[in-house]
């Protein structure tokens, strides 16, 4: 803007033009000149364009075109949309998991062993979504054993059988959330550490805090997990 733009008077934010001797808006001075420079660099391109690429509309102002797209955004629609249907279907999925373990009494705390769905096909991705949310080790395609769960064509069948080891994997679930419940209710923080003291007659939750305590005291910020005398 050299010529046209000479002092800035910074305690009023005005533009100077000493070809009318008159102060005009800084914001304004500055974006009318961004709009013709922005305008006719916006030509030069065009005009390049137009040579190399042959016929092609030219829009009044280049702040009339429509935003650029790079290659990574020419996603096709037929893609887009099939993400968008397959999240849905995960989501219906997910749903139907949930009302199985409902009507089977276990809580999502329960890992179990495996989820088959029928009429719908998730991508890996998805696949790994759905075990995440319903705490399933695995989903198949083939069919299983258990509780099974319709909408219209879709279905899933969840196994309810719980191993020994997912049994542990419950109860150390379950010790986790109980020893953090008890650290919300006296009011402690994460600075605060603790130590863990327990006494049980039951033989598998004794051996889930003998051979979990590390997993244990990180989820709960505990220096040891000692059983009392």
């Amino acid at each position: 803007f050299r010529g046209i733009i000479d002092v800035v008077d910074k305690t009023s934010g005005f533009v100077v033009d000493h070809k009318t001797s008159r102060k005009t808006p800084l914001a304004s001075d500055v974006h009318k000149n961004l709009q013709l420079t922005a305008d006719a660099l916006g030509n030069r391109v065009r005009t390049g364009e137009i040579e190399k690429l042959g016929n092609k509309e030219i829009v009044e102002s280049v702040h009339l075109e429509m935003w650029p797209v790079g290659d990574a955004d020419r996603r096709p629609l037929q893609e887009a949309n099939s993400i968008l249907q397959g999240m849905a279907i995960a989501r219906q999925v997910v749903e139907l998991g949930l009302a199985a373990r409902s009507e089977a009494g276990i809580k999502i705390r329960q890992p179990l062993a495996a989820l088959s769905v029928s009429g719908a096909t998730l991508s890996p991705e998805l696949a790994q979504i759905v075990a995440d949310e319903l705490n399933v080790k695995q989903i198949l395609k083939a069919p299983i054993t258990g509780v099974k769960k319709e909408n219209g064509a879709l279905s899933v069948t969840l196994d309810i059988v719980i191993s020994e080891s997912l049994k542990e994997e419950g109860l150390v679930r379950e010790v986790v959330r109980s020893i953090n419940q008890m650290r919300k209710e006296q009011k402690l923080t994460i600075q605060d550490s603790v130590i863990v003291k327990y006494a049980t007659d039951d033989a598998l939750l004794q051996k889930v805090l003998a051979n979990y305590s590390e997993e244990i005291s990180r989820a709960t910020l505990a220096k040891k997990i000692v059983a009392s005398p």
